[in-house]
């Protein structure tokens, strides 16, 4: 009976091969995602872990033929998933779902949430405390046990075929702070918008008038108060590194308020997206560094 002899230095041959095999795919599809700028969007780095070209492994039948020899002893789940993506890879195979190889890519089409999840964070959010952690004193027509979020009255429908109330306003972000002897109220829509110098892509009516109705709502609360209403935006290139870029105002609605500590309009600020995100990251504020900007 002839049996194969099977040595260490064979074994390491054979390992061997596969390591440089799946070095050189890794290096190639790097350099690909590279070469098309999603290596950047992904965060990731370009690897380059090899010497080898594709013809230092045979041509694709014999490539195939030795993941095939390998799978059919390869008892391994994980490995033997990947030596199947590694062929399908060489066979430019484009079916790897009906093999049961599964590619996950996530992310959301609604980054316009992280945007303001991450900037209520790092700008400390209080629209889920209470008025009485806040400090503030009993209103007759509200609890101390109210939240910021829910201070706001809901609309009262009464018509013939319904009555009640319905959702009501809920601003984005509210912070409170204090600097020396002044007490701020700051209100914020963080938007992830992008505009251009043309005033494309900045915040529409709504946004504005809603900016100065959360202002109105939680008026006789804050009358001691410095009020500072505000559009987060994050920061373009084209717009160089400036962060405070004006602000927006409507005649009508800030006559309603001539009476209150409120400064002019709603202010205009553009964040670096990378600089927000590290802070929400390293669990920092960025509320000292937001009056700054907006005392600018």
């Amino acid at each position: 009976m002839y049996v194969d002899l099977k040595t260490r230095k064979r074994v390491e041959d054979i390992y061997n091969y596969f390591r440089r095999l799946h070095r050189f795919v890794i290096s190639e599809v790097s350099s690909f995602l590279d070469g098309v700028g999603i290596i950047d969007i992904l965060g990731l780095s370009t690897i380059d872990s090899t010497e080898d070209d594709g013809d230092s492994f045979g041509d694709e039948d014999y490539i195939t033929y030795r993941i095939e020899n390998e799978l059919s002893v390869e008892y391994n789940g994980r490995k033997s998933e990947l030596l199947k993506a590694i062929s399908a890879y060489f066979r430019k195979e484009r079916n790897l779902f009906d093999k049961g190889l599964s590619c996950f890519f996530f992310g959301t089409n609604s980054f316009n949430l992280v945007w303001e999840k991450v900037c209520g964070k790092i700008l400390d959010n209080c629209l889920e405390k209470t008025l009485g952690q806040l400090g503030f004193n009993a209103i007759s027509r509200v609890a101390s046990n109210t939240t910021l979020k829910c201070y706001i009255e809901s609309p009262k429908w009464d018509c013939d075929f319904w009555k009640g109330k319905k959702e009501t306003l809920i601003p984005d972000i509210i912070t409170m702070t204090q600097r020396g002897k002044e007490k701020y109220f700051l209100i914020f829509d963080a938007k992830y918008y992008c505009p251009d110098k043309n005033g494309n892509g900045l915040p529409g009516i709504e946004s504005i008038t809603k900016q100065y109705l959360y202002h109105i709502a939680y008026k006789d609360l804050i009358n001691k108060y410095i009020v500072l209403n505000c559009f987060v935006l994050p920061k373009r290139k084209i717009f160089g590194e400036k962060k405070y870029r004006g602000f927006v105002k409507m005649d009508i609605l800030q006559s309603i308020l001539a009476q209150s500590k409120i400064e002019e309009g709603i202010k205009i600020v553009f964040l670096d997206p990378e600089e927000v995100f590290d802070r929400y990251l390293e669990g920092k504020t960025y509320i000292n560094e937001m009056l700054d900007i907006l005392s600018t």
